[in-house]
């Protein structure tokens, strides 16, 4: 569900966030990004992959390469489309390559959503990233609530499901996590700065941790 900027909200001191809490609606008061800075993702949480098969998130961390966590769902009608088509076009435009130097772990926070629709949108980005040998990089996962869960509140990625409008309700966010699967950087917005993704995966890259710094959650 995608909500204008107005009710974003940025971490610039409990005074600055006590005059913005005003304008968050009800319905987004339990939803957004707690950051954690060097917490460790649980990699031995089962999901299903986009060709069906189960998979454990190890297997997409090989202690060299860092990771772009993207927490979306796959039958979004707004908010999850435009920040995965920023997060492409920022990355066409890094010297750094996915499946080489990076991987790409999308999860959906829908635990009725399939692995068919998991693979209709990696053919998709896949082809909009115009790199064809990056596929192997790609990974769009699906899995049970409880799994989703464990890792969304491990990242502090907060969100819920609007029964009024049915929904997934969520921020638009991404968490860079180091080869060993420690939380190093979050991005926030529907558009980003490539030169900031790439420091933030040369950083990840060597287990270094980032902290916490202004940001808008775009709702």
């Amino acid at each position: 569900m995608l909500f204008g900027p107005t009710y974003g909200y940025s971490n610039r001191g409990p005074k600055k966030m006590a005059q913005q809490a005003d304008v968050v609606p009800n319905e987004l008061k339990e939803v957004g990004v707690d950051e954690n800075f060097g917490g460790q993702v649980d990699l031995a949480t089962p999901f299903v992959n986009e060709e069906g098969r189960e998979v454990v998130l190890s297997q997409f961390f090989d202690g060299r390469r860092p990771i772009i966590l993207s927490f979306v769902y796959y039958n979004c009608p707004n908010l999850c489309g435009l920040y995965l088509d920023g997060l492409v076009d920022a990355l066409r435009k890094v010297d750094l390559n996915v499946g080489k130097e990076f991987d790409i772990v999308v999860i959906s926070v829908d635990p009725n959503e399939t692995p068919k629709m998991a693979m209709d949108k990696k053919n998709h980005y896949v082809t909009s990233y115009n790199r064809p040998e990056s596929r192997k990089g790609w990974h769009f996962l699906t899995g049970s609530q409880e799994s989703i869960a464990k890792i969304a509140n491990q990242v502090g990625f907060k969100y819920k499901w609007d029964e009024g409008i049915k929904q997934w309700i969520h921020a638009s966010a991404g968490m860079v996590l180091t080869p060993k699967g420690k939380i190093s950087f979050y991005h926030y917005d529907i558009a980003f700065d490539p030169k900031t993704i790439r420091l933030s995966l040369i950083d990840a890259s060597a287990e270094r941790i980032g902290k916490l710094i202004d940001h808008a959650l775009l709702f």
